[in-house]
């Protein structure tokens, strides 16, 4: 008797790379790249997956870095806002100043010898200019030309305060003398200050009026 093999599972169709030998023909190489990609134990699945991995990735990355530059742009405003909402003032300059030419003179004279002469000279420069403080403004008027400047407070303890001014336009005096932007009012009470002139080095003192 023959024994009975199992028969063998014919291989699909498809996974034919080449012709039967007895057709006197071989596959075209390309023709076996694309069968072998199409049909070769899932390597187009492979490919598909990796490219639709590698795209899931690159949104994520460009989702990641518009939520970063989101935060930091919120951080940027909230660390910003609270410096606008601080800033610094002094209530003790609010209101109109006026140059005391009397105070003044005697401060003068505690340093140094003043003559007839001379005191009538300081008169013509001290007693005349007026200073109005606002929160953010400061308006000088000497011998009725006025002039508006905003102003910072820089810092500020017990006796004194230091402010800058901040002009709009240049000074007439801008190219003929260097004058610091900063100036440092002394407190000498409530209703009276001194700041040492930039010119000079005087002490000059200043009475309130309102």
């Amino acid at each position: 008797m023959h024994r009975a093999f199992p028969a063998r599972p014919r291989p699909p169709q498809t996974l034919h790379l080449t012709p039967p030998a007895d057709s006197g023909r071989t596959a075209h190489p390309v023709m076996a790249v694309q069968v072998s990609s199409l049909f070769g134990k899932g390597g187009a699945m492979r490919v598909g997956k990796g490219e639709q991995s590698s795209r899931r990735w690159k949104w994520v990355a460009v989702a990641s870095m518009v939520a970063a530059a989101g935060l930091l742009a919120a951080l940027v405003v909230a660390v910003a806002a609270p410096v606008r909402l601080t800033r610094m003032t002094d209530d003790r300059l609010l209101g109109t100043w006026q140059s005391d030419a009397d105070r003044t003179v005697a401060g003068i004279r505690e340093r140094k010898p003043v003559d007839d002469k001379q005191e009538a000279a300081l008169r013509t420069l001290f007693g005349k200019l007026r200073v109005t403080y606002t929160a953010t403004a400061l308006t000088t008027d000497l011998n009725g030309q006025a002039e508006t400047d905003r102003y910072a407070v820089l810092g500020k303890d017990k006796h004194s305060v230091v402010i800058r001014e901040i002009k709009d336009k240049p000074s007439p005096l801008d190219g003929v003398m260097e004058l610091s932007e900063f100036t440092i009012i002394q407190f000498d009470g409530p209703d009276a200050y001194w700041v040492t002139t930039q010119i000079g080095g005087i002490r000059e003192y200043f009475k309130r009026v309102r």
